[in-house]
C-alpha cells in the first residue's frame, strides 16, 4: 500500500530549517493538544472526531499561512508599492540578505498567494480563520466552518 504525504510535508518541502523546524514543532504540539481535547468526553469539540484528516489539513494551512504566506503577501505588496513609487520606467529589485526580489521572483510569490487564495475561496475559509493563539480557538474555528458548510448544504436542499 502506497503511503501518501501529509499536507504539512508538502507545504514545508524545501523550506529552510530556520522556518521549517519551528513550524513543524508547533504543528506537532498542536496536533497532540487537539488529540487531548477531542478525547475528553465532555469536550464541546467531539463533533470534530470524524474530521481528523480535515483538521490536520486546516492546521497545516493555518500554520503555513502564519509562518510563510503572510510574509509573502507583505513582500509582494511592498514590491508593488516600491515599483509604483519608483517614478522611472526601470524596474527595481529589492535585496534582502542574499535574496533578490525582482519582477520574476515577485511573480512566483504572487502565484503562490493566488493559489492559496483560490483554495480559501473554494472551501469558504476566511483569512480570520487563521487568527488564533490557543488550540481551542482553532478548534472553534473548525467547528464554525463545519456548521457553516452544513447550513449551506441544507439551504441548497431546500431550493
Amino acid at each position: 500500500m502506497e503511503q501518501t504525504e501529509s499536507l504539512i510535508d508538502i507545504l514545508t518541502y524545501k523550506l529552510s530549517g530556520t522556518i521549517k523546524t519551528p513550524l513543524l514543532t508547533e504543528y506537532n504540539n498542536r496536533l497532540r493538544e487537539i488529540g487531548n481535547i477531542l478525547s475528553w468526553e465532555k469536550s464541546n469539540y467531539r463533533v470534530l472526531l470524524d474530521y481528523k484528516a480535515v483538521i490536520e489539513a486546516l492546521l497545516a494551512m493555518s500554520l503555513f499561512y502564519r509562518y510563510m504566506l503572510g510574509h509573502i503577501q507583505g513582500a509582494t505588496s511592498f514590491y508593488k508599492t516600491v515599483n509604483s513609487k519608483n517614478g522611472s520606467e526601470k524596474e527595481c529589485a529589492i535585496r534582502i540578505a542574499k535574496f533578490v526580489l525582482d519582477k520574476e521572483q515577485q511573480r512566483y510569490l504572487l502565484a503562490t498567494v493566488m493559489a492559496f487564495n483560490e483554495i480559501q475561496v473554494k472551501y469558504q475559509i476566511h483569512p480570520t480563520f487563521y487568527e488564533f493563539s490557543e488550540t481551542c480557538q482553532f478548534l472553534k474555528n473548525c467547528k464554525d466552518l463545519l456548521y457553516l458548510r452544513e447550513y449551506e448544504e441544507q439551504d441548497d436542499d431546500t431550493i
